[in-house]
């Protein structure tokens, strides 16, 4: 159990130490880009994330059914 806690754990960190920028990097760089431009690139780090997501899902019940195996 504490494996998966601790998959979690490096999974949610390393998404988060990734995605933080300085704020004066992003004011110059949303300036530059127009309303439309946001909401693609947007659009596509969500899409990033809902994969992200899906195979954290996966690897998790795969790990989940690997516990289930070794435990009988």
């Amino acid at each position: 159990m504490r494996k998966i806690y601790f998959l979690w754990f490096i999974l949610l960190t390393s998404l988060l130490s990734g995605c933080i920028m300085p704020p004066s990097f992003m004011s110059s760089r949303n300036a530059s880009l127009s309303a439309q431009e946001q909401q693609l690139k947007c659009q596509d780090i969500c899409t990033d994330y809902d994969k992200v997501i899906v195979l954290t899902r996966r690897k998790n019940a795969d790990l989940q059914q690997a516990q289930e195996d070794n435990a009988f």
